[in-house]
């Protein structure tokens, strides 16, 4: 806007925005300022001068009011000053009289003062609080008052309620005398074009009429109210603590503190959470003495607390949403409030993976879900329930991740490690399914507490999960197996996370034979690693001590069925023998292996190799597990551990394994243990091992008898039962005999009485041989009792020193012959030719 002045009897106004792009009606130098592109009036003054005065005639009168904005592109000082002059009755500096503002001192503590100019000589009258003129830039827009009883105000405006800057009464020389306004610029040269001006208002002082208003009520704390409104309150009004009541209660504060226009006032008795409150205000005026309305208005405190460990769960996960089953496809989690707080999710942080990010400010009250995706999949899930949108949402690994929610000091509230065997079932992990957590008490377990959503919708997003149980958790952990990484470190892991304090306390663990224990540490949630003062011995087997074991939650254990350990030795032949075979997995299901240690010794897994050596080609898998597989123990190795879990009887989950298997054939195939480039066992089998009663092979393994049997002899092998579901992977063979006990004759009769009918008990008739040297040359026939042959088991086969040969019941037409007695007939002859043979009995029953 041009600059202008109307001037009438009563009434004088100058006005200029600078819009004109000209300094007309201005004086002085005039050279040394221009009107920039903004619009502004700049400082752009030659090199070489240090002072630069711009003024104007206005016409004044005993009570006035000045708007000016002002920016210093630069942290005043008093080479670098500002002085606004509000009216002086003359322009010459030297000589003049009147009123200015100053800006510009030493330090970095600068005000905005008011002073007096009596004939060029200065004098001051009033100044703002340090520091409101000392940042760079210095950036105000400054309104003064002045009334005609000599009352001055200097106020900051902005774009809240104006902060009074200062106060003071000062009436020496009558504004009516003065004639001109103008700024004056002290400047070094790299500061001779950072001084800038617009919207220079000035008019006569109109009186404040108008009441003040509030404008807002913000709970600050469970005792402490922050009241805001639109213009400075007086003082004396606004500090009388009767003006200020709660109810319920009637309660006045019992300390106010004057913040200008806002008002911060603290009781003497906590707010209730969640309650309804009533704020009454009365009596308060403003710095005119206009008098405020009574007014009263609502809150309500929430007291928002800070979430300890286990108290937000996730309780869900999304990660592979196709193909989709019901729910939209579209990846989430689910976090549950497992108490009756109050939490802010911005103090928290979700981490999945190495991707970390900030929830947003929300709050999340006791007993509720929210659900957390992307932001562009918030619209689809927004039916199940309350859903947090991330803009960057991580994505959830299908095979497996690690979530975790922490707080702002880096504390894990809760950390899930899912993989795809946590859903048990082998479709749901294919895709459209969701992880959901079974037991919000149970925050110790890990995978027994998951499973895969039993909803039709394929997950439950914002809200109580398929199978959800408030069962408190009252059992201690159970340990899963021990394991020495090195001579000096025992591994000891357990089924759910540890209690760190009463777990790390190395007296608890005494060995024997006797080691001391240095110290226990918690390797991660459930690995528990134990340093001993002097290194384990080869050859020495060691055990632990019954002790009490603690979960995170406190429950204990008494540990007593602690697996031996020793020393870490190489397998060699026939230390790890093949146990159980699945050669021919049920249509949609894997294969597996199992291997048991046939010896006295403590093997890692990590050197095992799983291979199919055959004329043509030759394939070797190493299994890569990190695992230890003691005197006795089984081991079990899958492409797909999920799909065993759920298709068979488990009884050891700890010693089931993911690891990649050969592809081998259906009917007959290679099958090999190697480590450290030796063949540790190895047979070739046939689909004609399996018993004849079974009409349909898939899905049946071939299980060893015993273990001191030769693992090639096909004698051997029995189909697993199907009581047992054809297949015992890391348990006991369904089809296992006890062997090697010495016979009055060569040979004894195991199961004399038995019933071919695939039920896991006596299913078939077995001779076990021990012979005093291994030249023996042996055959074996069954007959009927009218003397007819039925079966011949073996025909001049050399047997050795020992062997197992079995008759499972199948006649020389390979079905299951008649019911009733029958009549064995061994006959053994070596190179001597000395030939001995021996009658015994069976009966064959079907039940």
């Amino acid at each position: 806007m041009a600059c202008w002045l109307i001037t009438a009897s009563l009434s004088a106004q100058f006005m200029d925005d600078f819009s004109d792009g000209n300094l007309d009606g201005w004086e002085g130098d005039i050279s040394h300022f221009i009107i920039n592109g903004q619009e502004q009036l700049q400082l752009d003054a030659p090199s070489g001068n240090t002072t630069s005065w711009l003024h104007t005639t206005v016409v004044y009168t005993d009570s006035m009011t000045w708007d000016i904005y002002i920016r210093l592109n630069f942290a005043p000082s008093t080479s670098n000053q500002l002085r606004i002059y509000l009216g002086l009755d003359g322009s010459n500096l030297a000589t003049a009289s009147g009123y200015f503002l100053e800006i510009g001192a030493t330090g970095d503590q600068d005000p905005v003062e008011l002073k007096y100019l009596a004939s060029g000589t200065s004098q001051p009258i009033a100044s703002s609080p340090p520091g409101v003129a000392g940042a760079e830039p210095v950036d105000l827009r400054l309104r003064i008052l002045r009334q005609s009883s000599g009352l001055w105000q200097c106020l900051r405006m902005g774009s809240g309620a104006p902060v009074v800057l200062f106060t003071a009464t000062h009436d020496q020389l009558p504004l009516a005398s003065l004639s001109v306004f103008g700024v004056h610029c002290r400047y070094t040269d790299t500061r001779r074009d950072k001084f800038i001006f617009d919207d220079i208002v000035i008019g006569p002082f109109v009186p404040d009429t108008t009441p003040p208003s509030w404008t807002s009520l913000e709970v600050i704390s469970a005792t402490t109210l922050l009241l805001t409104f639109d213009e400075t309150l007086a003082e004396q009004e606004v500090l009388e603590l009767s003006n200020y009541m709660v109810t319920p209660g009637d309660v006045h504060p019992h300390e106010v503190v004057w913040q200008q226009h806002q008002v911060l006032l603290t009781f003497p008795t906590p707010f209730i959470s969640q309650q309804a409150y009533q704020l009454q205000v009365s009596g308060l005026t403003d710095i005119a003495g206009n008098i405020m309305p009574d007014d009263i208005r609502p809150f309500v405190y929430t007291r928002i607390d800070k979430a300890l460990p286990y108290e937000l769960l996730i309780t869900e996960i999304m990660a592979d949403p196709t193909p989709v089953v019901g729910l939209p496809d579209a990846e989430y989690l689910e976090v549950y409030n497992a108490t009756t707080n109050i939490f802010r999710l911005s103090d928290y942080r979700l981490m999945i993976g190495t991707s970390e990010r900030v929830l947003p400010d929300e709050l999340l009250v006791g007993g509720e879900f929210i659900i957390i995706c992307s932001e562009a999949m918030r619209p689809a899930l927004s039916v199940y329930g309350r859903v947090i949108g991330l803009a960057s949402f991580p994505a959830l690994t299908n095979s497996g991740a690690t979530v975790l929610l922490k707080d702002d000091s880096g504390q894990v509230l809760h950390e899930v490690s899912y993989t795809t065997a946590w859903y048990g079932h082998p479709g749901k992990s294919d895709g459209g399914y969701s992880l959901e957590m079974i037991h919000p008490l149970h925050i110790c377990s890990g995978a027994e507490n998951w499973s895969a959503a039993d909803n039709l919708l394929g997950g439950t997003p914002g809200s109580i999960n398929s199978r959800w149980s408030t069962m408190p958790d009252e059992t201690g952990p159970v340990l899963l197996s021990s394991f020495t990484p090195t001579p000096s470190t025992i591994r000891l892991q357990f089924n759910e996370r540890l209690d760190a304090v009463l777990m790390e306390d190395p007296e608890v663990y005494q060995l024997l034979p006797a080691i001391e224990v240095n110290s226990a540490q918690l390797e991660n949630n459930t690995n528990l690693v134990l340093t001993l003062a002097t290194p384990l011995q080869a050859g020495v087997i060691y055990e632990i001590r019954p002790f009490q074991a603690f979960d995170c939650l406190g429950n204990a254990a008494d540990i007593f069925s602690i697996p031996p350990f020793g020393l870490i030795a190489e397998p060699g032949p026939g230390e790890l023998l093949i146990h159980e075979v699945l050669f021919n997995p049920a249509t949609g299901g894997s294969r597996f292996i199992e291997v048991v240690n046939a010896s006295d010794k403590f093997f890692n897994l990590s050197s095992l190799s799983i291979a199919r050596l055959t004329s043509s080609q030759q394939q070797i898998f190493t299994t890569g597990v990190d695992a230890l597989i003691g005197p006795g123990e089984l081991a079990v190795f899958t492409p797909n551990r999920e799909d065993i879990l759920a298709r068979f009887e488990v009884p050891n989950p700890a010693k089931l394994f993911t690891s990649t298997l050969p592809a081998w054939n259906d009917k007959s195939d290679q099958v090999t243990l190697i480590a450290g480039g030796m063949i540790l066992d190895s047979f070739t089998y046939s689909s004609t091992w399996h018993h004849p009663a079974i009409s349909d092979q898939n899905g049946v393994s071939l299980e060893r008898i015993s273990k001191n049997v030769p693992t090639t002899s096909s004698s051997s092998w029995h189909s697993a039962s199907a009581v047992r579901g054809h297949g015992t992977p890391t348990g006991p063979n369904s089809q296992e005999l006890v062997t090697g006990q010495v016979p009055k004759s060569p040979f004894s009769v195991l199961n004399r009485q038995f019933s071919p009918n695939d039920d896991g008990h006596k299913d078939f008739l077995a001779l076990d041989f021990l012979l005093d040297h291994g030249d023996y040359i042996a055959t074996v026939w069954i007959y009927d009792l009218e003397g007819r042959e039925i079966y011949r088991p073996v025909s001049n086969v050399s047997i050795g020193t020992s062997a197992v040969i079995q008759w499972d019941g199948r006649n020389h037409d390979g079905v299951i012959a008649d019911m009733g007695i029958y009549v064995i007939f061994v006959q053994l002859w070596d190179t001597s030719g000395q030939v001995r043979e021996y009658k015994e009995s069976c009966a064959l029953v079907k039940r």
